[in-house]
């Protein structure tokens, strides 16, 4: 009896929030019956009639926060128009349905994911802006309430799809895949947003400690704290680690600050009420804030290396904008005395709507970006005569670099966006065009970028003849540097081939490739111990020369245990003629 009570009780709260949320609910139900339809019923529309379809499912899911919110504005604001609410909504529907959604490519999904995540923080902000408490309380509550939809549905859906596949099995029903993918959308299309509507309280609801959740309240305060306090200390450790050895992994501290402070961000916004009553609670909130900013400013520096190394794209545009969001975030969390989540919450959403439109957006800043990279490489690479890409042959870091943003520009735009190419160009057109084929290169955790510190070390200069600081680039297959008038230092980057000519004549000659391959599995494994002897090793020596080299700077990508391609050598190199 229990369980029919508990049933029934969940039944009346659906036909309520149905009740309470009519459009909104409709909205739901649409979505759910256009996806079904395609669902069931692809081999018979051609694929324009699929692609308006889901086109129509996309704008009636953006209807959903849209009437979800006018009717929470309706709850809190009897007296207003409700026939000039809905008609800018319609309004706005058609408008993203007709010129905003126009394909399926990065630029339209981006925009519609920003527009989802700032309609549904409004959402969560109407009945709470602008002075009202316990905003934390509200948002803990919709958050519990998520979770236990998440599970409620995930249940539903194995049920209905276990029910299918017994009556598949015992009757030889031969029942098509599809049902079971219709059985994932009634559960999470119709069953999900309704059963969380009901969850959704009323505007006069006041909340206080009582109404948290335990289950949410232990896993913050004695699990996740804990573990951001030991992960801050790491990520502490490494930064000092960095200042003293200046050896620096771009690729990575970027993602693991940022995740981290979005974390952080989250666990203050939810302990807050507990600040009064909790001594760890408290201490959290003051020092964290601070803990986060000199990391946040070790994660623009990491992207800032990245961004000059490849240019911006719209990844690194977000990454940079939530960390800028986030940094002034803390600096709220630090220094106002009356802090409100509402407007931090607010300029979230306002943020994401700023990101993917108008000439700031990241769509608009990358394709700049990636453009001026094209240019730069072209003319460094002598590839341009007359502002039209000639053909020479150019060192094959060049090459990647430019298939590159190729491959960027045919996944996330188009390439009638990038400058120089010829009208209508392909990538089937890139030996005619550039001299080499097209070749999608895949990115890889290989890549290595290691700073050597020098900053106040003597060297011993003993009887050399000559120092040399020297610097090899990517994009240029060898260099050759000018001792004397007879006497000059070549290398070659692709062949890692360093001679000493003196009169034309090859006097010494080295193949570093061996060395530098160790050098980076030191380098890897180092700390500020290991580095002190570590480039103290390389010298070489033939009957008429004695070389020793200093690494400064080396990047590059790992090929396998043994082969690597360099992308920049920066050492010192030190000459003695005997």
């Amino acid at each position: 009896m229990k369980i029919i009570n508990y049933l029934k009780k969940i039944f009346n709260n659906l036909l309520l929030s149905t009740k309470r949320f009519p459009l909104a609910a409709l909205a739901a139900f649409i979505t759910t019956f256009i996806l079904m339809i395609v669902i069931n019923n692809n081999t018979l529309f051609s694929d324009q009639k699929i692609k308006l379809l889901i086109e129509l499912a996309l704008t009636t899911s953006l209807a959903f926060p849209l009437f979800l919110s006018s009717s929470l504005i309706f709850e809190r604001f009897p007296e207003i128009k409700k026939h000039l609410i809905y008609f800018l909504i319609f309004l706005f529907l058609l408008i993203y349905h007709l010129f905003i959604f126009k394909d399926f490519e990065l630029v339209s999904i981006s925009r519609f994911i920003a527009l989802n995540i700032s309609f549904y923080l409004l959402v969560l902000l109407i009945h709470y802006f602008y002075k009202r408490k316990n905003y934390e309380l509200y948002i803990a509550h919709i958050f519990s309430k998520f979770f236990v939809t998440i599970v409620y549905t995930v249940v539903i859906f194995i049920g209905l799809i276990t029910i299918l596949f017994t009556l598949d099995k015992l009757f030889e029903l031969s029942l098509a895949k599809e049902l079971y993918i219709s059985s994932w959308l009634l559960a999470a299309g119709i069953f999900a947003p309704i059963f969380m509507l009901a969850g959704i309280p009323l505007f006069k609801r006041d909340f206080d400690l009582n109404d948290y959740s335990s289950v949410l309240k232990i896993l913050i305060l004695y699990i996740i704290m804990p573990l951001l306090t030991i992960y801050s200390l790491i990520l502490y450790l490494y930064f000092i680690k960095i200042i003293k050895t200046q050896l620096w992994l771009e690729s990575i501290v970027g993602q693991l600050v940022f995740w981290y402070s979005m974390l952080s961000f989250l666990v203050i916004f939810f302990i807050k009420p507990f600040r009064k009553e909790n001594k760890w609670v408290n201490k959290f909130i003051l020092i964290m804030p601070k803990i986060i900013l000199p990391l946040l400013i070790m994660m623009f520096f990491a992207l800032s290396i990245r961004i000059n190394d490849y240019g911006l794209t719209e990844n690194r545009y977000y990454v940079f904008l939530l960390g800028i969001w986030i940094f002034l975030v803390m600096l709220y969390y630090n220094f106002s005395q009356k802090q409100r989540n509402t407007i931090v919450v607010f300029s979230l959403a306002i943020i994401s709507i700023l990101a993917v439109f108008g000439p700031w957006s990241g769509f608009s800043l990358a394709t700049k970006s990636q453009n001026q990279r094209f240019e730069n490489i072209l003319r460094e690479n002598e590839l341009l005569e007359n502002n039209k890409i000639v053909k020479k042959p150019i060192p094959t870091t060049a090459k990647k670099e430019i298939n590159s943003i190729i491959k960027y520009f045919t996944d996330k735009h188009s390439l009638e966006a990038l400058n120089y190419l010829p009208t209508d160009f392909k990538k089937t057109e890139m030996e005619e065009v550039f001299g080499f084929k097209y070749q999608r290169y895949y990115s890889n955790h290989n890549n290595f970028y290691y700073r050597i510190p020098f900053k106040g070390k003597i060297f011993q200069l003993e009887d050399y003849n000559y120092l040399l600081d020297f610097q090899v680039e990517g994009s240029e297959i060898s260099t050759s540097n000018q001792l004397e008038n007879d006497l000059s230092l070549d290398f070659n980057l692709e062949q890692f081939k360093l001679e000493l000519i003196k009169a034309e004549k090859v006097i010494f000659k080295q193949n570093l490739k061996n060395d530098l391959l160790q050098l980076q599995q030191k380098l890897q494994k180092s700390s500020e111990k290991d580095l002190k002897d570590l480039n103290q090793n390389y010298i070489y020596e033939n009957e008429a020369v004695k070389m020793k080299i200093v690494f400064k700077y080396l990047s590059g990508e790992l090929k396998s245990n043994s082969d690597l391609q360099l992308y920049r050598l920066n050492s010192f190199i030190f000459i003695q003629l005997k």
